[in-house]
């Protein structure tokens, strides 16, 4: 019986896609952004750390088991991380259970999984969230350690398919040219499908390695402007968290 490790669930929560979900935390990334802000999710596990108690090894079926419990209160599951599709096995089998179990299913991800594994998860899901971080591939790799061309082709992969819920892009000043990143991220987006739905999440310092990046908050005249530049580019739901 596959088991997986599970950094934490939360029962319902309305900022992980549409309605009120269920959010499973899957532990351990393959990428190590300079910004992130969970940082205790990236370490990845082939041994329960028994120092770590906050990670837990669990079955599919203690999860969707647990979910059934208050499912008639939830519109649906969205699985995140950490990057989910590290463990890519027990996903796979996660996501199948819980269709078989006719829930609505998304899951949360960088969007560097093999295409052949791509389109295996695709098969079961309903939509997924992205989270593009940079579009430029040197600055991607500088910020992630990562090219980020498989994140490229996955979203059109999965947009061609009106299985994009959202895709989501951190504003971090002196970071990167934001303007210049949001106008190729929204004209790339744009080009796939204009009513995606593209969301410039604020950064605020909280969580976050300051060893790794010490910045500040954009304004909110900041991310305003730079939806308007989102605009700009043809897309037709662009949204500031």
């Amino acid at each position: 019986m596959k088991k997986g490790y599970v950094r934490k669930i939360i029962k319902f929560s309305s900022i992980d896609g549409p309605g009120n979900r269920t959010v499973i935390f899957l532990q351990g990334c393959n990428f190590n952004c300079s910004f992130c802000h969970n940082p205790e999710t990236i370490k990845i596990y082939s041994d329960l750390n028994a120092e770590d108690s906050e990670v837990k090894l669990m079955t599919i079926y203690e999860i969707v088991d647990t979910i059934d419990d208050y499912r008639d209160f939830i519109e649906g599951v969205t699985i995140s991380g950490g990057e989910c599709t590290v463990q890519f096995d027990f996903l796979l089998s996660l996501v199948m259970e819980l269709k078989k179990r006719k829930y609505q299913v998304i899951i949360d991800t960088n969007g560097s999984l093999e295409i052949s594994k791509f389109q295996q998860v695709l098969h079961y899901i309903d939509q997924i969230i992205f989270d593009l971080k940079v579009y430029g591939e040197k600055e991607h790799k500088r910020i992630t350690g990562h090219s980020n061309r498989k994140i490229k082709r996955n979203i059109k992969i999965a947009g061609f398919n009106k299985q994009i819920y959202e895709i989501r892009t951190v504003i971090i000043p002196d970071l990167i040219d934001n303007d210049e990143n949001v106008k190729k991220i929204s004209r790339f987006i744009a080009h796939i499908d204009q009513s995606i739905q593209l969301k410039l999440i604020t950064y605020r310092q909280i969580g976050v390695r300051e060893t790794l990046l010490k910045s500040k908050s954009p304004t909110k005249k900041d991310m305003l402007k730079l939806k308007v530049i989102a605009e700009g580019q043809g897309l037709n739901n662009v949204i500031i968290n």
